[in-house]
C-alpha cells in the first residue's frame, strides 16, 4: 500500500506542473480581471436600464467566474491531495490509499478536460454551428443510420451545456431521416437557485428624514435616513468592526483578523490598510477584486455589510500586543438637497455630492504566550501541524555522479518564517545549496501546503553510504507539545568512478555538468596491480598514522581558532552572505512583477535570515528587540543597526501601503536592503 502512495505522490508531483501550465493557458488571471470590471459596470446606476445589455454581460459574468472558480477548485483539490498522500505516508495510513488514489485520478482527469478546453478555446470557437444529416445512397439502412447520428450530436451537445435547435427535419420513407438540420448556440449558462431574505421594515426613525416618503422598502429607507441634509453622516450610518479569531495564541501562532463593513450609504470607494506593527508578521488574506454586499438586520435597522479586510498575523515576540486601529478613507455619495432643480435642468449641478468621510477602527490585544521550555534541540521554529517526507534517486551512483534528494515538509502554520530541516550527509558528500520551490497559501491558520527542498549531492568516492532519517520538530498549539517527525533513512551505493571524473557546479539555481574537474587532474596512470601493491605495506601503515596524526592536530587547532573567536567559526554565518544575495536576486527577478507580496516577502526573508545566521539567532527569538540587543552587544555602530531596522519596517509598511508609483517604491526597497546588508556585514568584519 505504501508503494501505491508513493506512485500517487509521484502523479501528483507531476500535476502541479501540467496544473501550471493550464494557468498560463486557460489565461486565469486575465480572465478574473475581466471579470472584476464587468462585476464593477454591474454597480453602476443605470445599469439595468437596458435589459438586453445587462442580460449579456450577466452571463458574461457567469461563464467567466465559471472558468476561473473550476481552475482554484483543482488547484485546492490538488493541494489537498498531495497533503493527504504525505501525512498517509508519514503515518502509514493504509485506510487512506482509496481516497488519495480517487482523488489523483479525479485531477488527473480533470486536467485532461481543460487541456481539452484550451484546444477549443480559438477565435471563432465560441460563434455558433450549423449540422446537417444527409444519408445520401442507401436506402432505408442509412436514413436509420443517419438519426442515430442525429441524437448522438443532440445528446453530446446538451452533455456539454450547449444550446441545440433544431431547424429543420424531413422523414425517412420508413424508419430514420431524409435530412436534418441543428443549430449548435453557445454554452447554457444556468444560474443558481435564487434565495431571498427579507428583512423586516426598519424600527429607526431619524428626525431628519422624517419628511420622507413612506413605503419605499426597508433597505430604501434606511438608505434615506442615512443620507441626510448637507451630507451629515453619523457613525451609525457608516462603521467597521474588527475581531480576532482568537485573542490568546502561543509565539508564531496564526491569528486573523476580521474587518466587517457596516453601511447605510452609498460608498463609491475606501481605502485603508494594515499599519506597521511592531514584533509582528503581517499577511494580508487575499478576497479578491470585487466585494459583494450582504444585508443584516442590527439594532432594528438594515444594513449592507461586507467583510473587507481580512489579515493573518504571526506575532514573533511575547507578552500584551496590540493591534493599532485602521482608519479607513470613504468617498460617500449623499443627497444635494440646497441645490436649484433648474440648475441640474440646465447642466449646473446634480442632485447628488460626494463627502468624505473617515472610519476609525478600535484597537485590538492579543495575549501572546511563550513557547513551552525546554525546547528540544532539534526545533525548526515552526509552529503549526506538519509532515516530512523525502526521497533519493538514484540509490545506486557512480563517484563523482550527482544524486538528488527531494525533502517535503507539508501541512499548515508559519511555513514561510521557519527554517529547512538538516540533513546530515556523509563527509564524502559534496553537497549544493538547495533549490526552494513554496507552494502555500494564506488562510486564517497560517500559510497552508507545501515546501519542496532539493538538494543535489556528489559523493566523491566509492562504497556504501548512509544518511540518517530528517527530522523536523515542531509546535503543535493545539495539542501543546513538541512534535517531531521524521523520513526513513537512506542508503546510497557508490561505485569507483569510470574513465573521466565529472563535476558539478551550479548557475542560477541550474545543475551543469563539465567534462572534466581540475581538482581530480592526477599525471600519469596508476594500475591497478600498483594500486594493490601499496595496500598492507609499510608505507601504507605509515601513511595512515600521519594522517591521524595530522587530524588530530588540526582538531585541536579549529577547537583553538573557535573558542578565542566563535564568530568566524559560524558555518551558518559563513554562508549568511551567500544566501541573502540569493534571495536578493530572487527578488530582483520579482521587481517588476505584479505580485508585490511575494517582493517584499522575499526582502524581508533575506533580511531575516541574513541577521539570523549571521547571529545565531534561532527562529523563534528573530525579533527587532533581540537583533537590535544582540548587534550592540557585538560593538555594530548605532547608525547600522538604525539603517537595518529602518530598512525592515519600510520593507513591512510598503507591503501593504497603497502607492503611487509601485515600482520605485520597491526600487528603492530593494537599494536598501542591498546596502544595509553589505554594511552590516562589513561591520561585523571589522569587529572580529
Amino acid at each position: 500500500m505504501i508503494i501505491a502512495l508513493e506512485e500517487a505522490k509521484r502523479r501528483l508531483v507531476a500535476l502541479y506542473d501540467v496544473v501550471e501550465e493550464l494557468k498560463n493557458q486557460l489565461r486565469i488571471d486575465e480572465t478574473k480581471e475581466r471579470c472584476a470590471e464587468l462585476e464593477r459596470e454591474t454597480m453602476v446606476q443605470d445599469f439595468w436600464n437596458d435589459a438586453e445589455k445587462s442580460s449579456k454581460k450577466l452571463q458574461e459574468i457567469k461563464q467567466l467566474k465559471t472558468k476561473y472558480e473550476s481552475y482554484e477548485e483543482l488547484v485546492q483539490r490538488l493541494d489537498d491531495a498531495f497533503t493527504l498522500c504525505e501525512m498517509a505516508i508519514e503515518a502509514g495510513d493504509e485506510d487512506s490509499v482509496e481516497e488519495v488514489l480517487s482523488e489523483t485520478d479525479f485531477i488527473e482527469s480533470e486536467s485532461e478536460k481543460k487541456r481539452i478546453e484550451v484546444l477549443l478555446s480559438g477565435p471563432y470557437d465560441k460563434n455558433n454551428a450549423i449540422v446537417s444529416f444527409h444519408p445520401g445512397a442507401g436506402g432505408t439502412e442509412a436514413q436509420d443510420w443517419a438519426s442515430m447520428l442525429y441524437r448522438m450530436y443532440v445528446k453530446w451537445g446538451e452533455k456539454h451545456d450547449y444550446n441545440v435547435k433544431l431547424v429543420d427535419w424531413l422523414d425517412g420513407d420508413e424508419a430514420g431521416l431524409k435530412s436534418a438540420t441543428i443549430m449548435v448556440e453557445g454554452k447554457a449558462v444556468k444560474s443558481d437557485a435564487p434565495s431571498m431574505e427579507v428583512l423586516p421594515a426598519s424600527d429607526y426613525q431619524d428626525p431628519q428624514s422624517s419628511n420622507q416618503q413612506q413605503g419605499t422598502g426597508s433597505r430604501q429607507q434606511d438608505q434615506q435616513q442615512g443620507r441626510s441634509a448637507g451630507g451629515q453622516i453619523n457613525g451609525n450610518d457608516l462603521y467597521m468592526t474588527v475581531t480576532a479569531n482568537r485573542k490568546k495564541i502561543y509565539e508564531q501562532e496564526a491569528v486573523m483578523l476580521t474587518y466587517k463593513l457596516y453601511t447605510l450609504v452609498n460608498i463609491q470607494q475606501i481605502s485603508g490598510d494594515m499599519p506597521q506593527i511592531d514584533g509582528c508578521h503581517v499577511q494580508e488574506l487575499d478576497r479578491g477584486a470585487q466585494v459583494s454586499l450582504k444585508y443584516e438586520r442590527v439594532n432594528g435597522r438594515n444594513y449592507g455589510t461586507a467583510v473587507w479586510k481580512q489579515y493573518v498575523i504571526f506575532p514573533q515576540k511575547t507578552g500584551k500586543i496590540t493591534i493599532p486601529s485602521i482608519t479607513f478613507e470613504t468617498q460617500v455619495e449623499v443627497q444635494n438637497h440646497s441645490m436649484d432643480p433648474f440648475d441640474i435642468f440646465f447642466g449646473g449641478g446634480s442632485l447628488s455630492q460626494m463627502v468624505r468621510k473617515e472610519i476609525t477602527t478600535s484597537a485590538v490585544e492579543i495575549d501572546v504566550m511563550p513557547l513551552p521550555t525546554p525546547k528540544p534541540d532539534n526545533f525548526s521554529g515552526a509552529v503549526g501541524k506538519f509532515s516530512v517526507s523525502a526521497t533519493l534517486t538514484p540509490e545506486q551512483v557512480n563517484a563523482n555522479d550527482a544524486a538528488s534528494l527531494r525533502l517535503v515538509v507539508s501541512g499548515q502554520g508559519n511555513m514561510k518564517l521557519m527554517k529547512a530541516p538538516t540533513i546530515r550527509f556523509p563527509q564524502d558528500f559534496e553537497v549544493y545549496d538547495p533549490k526552494e520551490n513554496n507552494k502555500t497559501s494564506n488562510t486564517a491558520t497560517g500559510s497552508k501546503g507545501s515546501i519542496t527542498y532539493d538538494y543535489v549531492v556528489v559523493p566523491r568516492h566509492g562504497g556504501k553510504f548512509s544518511i540518517p532519517p530528517v527530522e523536523f520538530c515542531y509546535f503543535d498549539p493545539e495539542q501543546e507539545r513538541y512534535n517531531t517527525v521524521r523520513t526513513d533513512s537512506f542508503s546510497i551505493a557508490v561505485a569507483k568512478a569510470k574513465g573521466h571524473q565529472a563535476t558539478y557546479t551550479r548557475e542560477q539555481e541550474d545543475l551543469n555538468v563539465l567534462s572534466n574537474d581540475i581538482r581530480f587532474i592526477k599525471m600519469g596512470e596508476l594500475t591497478s596491480e600498483e594500486q594493490d601493491d601499496f595496500f598492507g605495506t609499510t608505507n601504507y601503515w605509515l601513511t595512515y598514522v600521519l594522517l591521524l596524526v595530522a587530524f588530530l592536530l588540526a582538531f585541536l587547532w579549529l577547537r583553538h581558532q573557535q573558542k578565542h573567536n566563535p564568530n568566524s567559526w559560524n558555518a551558518k554565518g559563513k554562508k549568511a552572505g551567500k544566501v541573502a544575495s540569493r534571495r536578493l536576486k530572487q527578488a530582483s527577478k520579482l521587481l517588476h512583477q505584479k505580485d508585490d507580496a511575494a517582493f517584499y516577502d522575499e526582502v524581508m526573508r533575506a533580511l531575516l535570515g541574513y541577521a539570523g545566521d549571521k547571529l545565531s539567532l534561532p527562529t523563534n527569538e528573530l525579533n527587532k528587540e533581540n537583533v537590535i540587543a544582540t548587534l550592540s552587544s557585538r560593538g555594530v555602530e548605532q547608525n547600522v543597526i538604525d539603517a537595518f531596522i529602518a530598512v525592515l519596517s519600510d520593507c513591512e509598511f510598503a507591503r501593504y501601503a497603497p502607492t503611487s508609483d509601485p515600482n520605485m517604491a520597491k526600487e528603492k526597497i530593494y537599494q536598501q536592503a542591498s546596502d544595509v546588508i553589505t554594511q552590516m556585514n562589513a561591520s561585523l568584519k571589522s569587529k572580529k
